[in-house]
């Protein structure tokens, strides 16, 4: 316990030095992950359309097959 608030307030005292790189791997990760939100639902997306496209062509078919 007494190492962690010993860490704690070393990296308090020496803040200018430990924030900027700390401000930029943190701002890295949150790009991170809105690229692979970003990519993901656009990956949903697409996928929902292929969907949708494979229902229509086999419920298309089995209509046709039904008026034939």
């Amino acid at each position: 316990m007494l190492h962690k608030t010993s860490v704690f307030k070393f990296n308090s005292n020496s803040n200018n030095a430990f924030r900027p790189k700390w401000s930029s791997s943190e701002f890295k990760v949150t790009i991170k992950v809105l690229i692979f939100s970003i990519f993901g639902i656009f990956t949903f997306i697409i996928d929902y359309f292929i969907f949708i496209c494979k229902s229509d062509l086999i419920f298309g078919s089995m209509i046709n097959l039904q008026k034939i």
